[in-house]
């Protein structure tokens, strides 16, 4: 895109590129999956990628959507090519296949029915926002950075736990994982959006 889009747009995508890549890092230095061949692993965690990508639109709930849209319309007017501003607009979404993968892997679900499960829950309990406002926090010096970064691991485990409940409660082929944990854990889903509640007011 040298000389057909100006450079700090190119800076921005780079920038979104690197959060991904330093996530990713992170998370497989703590991975059992660290010492395995590189060949096998891709292949383990590229369905979780397309079954998100896929189906972004209809996995992510309306503020990231919104944001995902935002930022590839501001790339595609500035000469970015359509595709390339979705995919790396979609870079920070993209960083949950790590965990749906697992999760997969774990209970024998495919990763698109885990993915609805782990987005599901997500947005019902509205932890997109919680991200953000991690995200939103100092992060200048060293141990701010890190303080955040085991903020969104903490954030990342208990979507995982959510995920795998939420498949538990509804065996394949028998109806929808988040409706079914929805109805079981109803006075938890009450409790847990007083608590966001509070958060949101201060």
């Amino acid at each position: 895109l040298d000389n057909k889009v100006p450079d700090a747009i190119q800076a921005e995508m780079v920038i979104e590129a690197g959060r991904l890549i330093v996530r990713a890092a992170n998370w497989f230095l703590r991975s059992s999956r660290l010492a395995a061949p590189m060949e096998p692993t891709i292949e383990h965690f590229r369905p979780g990628v397309e079954a998100i990508y896929g189906r972004l639109n209809a996995l992510v709930d309306a503020p990231a959507a919104a944001h995902i849209e935002a930022l590839a319309s501001g790339w595609e007017r500035a000469g970015v090519p359509g595709e390339v501003a979705r995919r790396v607009a979609a870079l920070e979404t993209l960083f949950a296949a790590l965990d749906i993968a697992e999760v997969a892997a774990n209970t024998g679900r495919a990763a698109e029915t885990v993915a609805g499960a782990y987005f599901g829950v997500t947005s019902k309990l509205g932890l997109a926002w919680l991200r953000d406002r991690i995200g939103a926090l100092p992060g200048d010096g060293h141990w701010q950075a890190l303080a955040k970064s085991a903020m969104r691991d903490d954030l990342a485990g208990l979507q995982r736990a959510l995920a795998t409940n939420a498949l538990a409660a509804a065996p394949e082929g028998q109806g929808d994982p988040v409706a079914a944990w929805e109805a079981r854990q109803r006075g938890t889903m009450e409790r847990a959006a007083r608590i966001l509640g509070e958060l949101r007011a201060v």
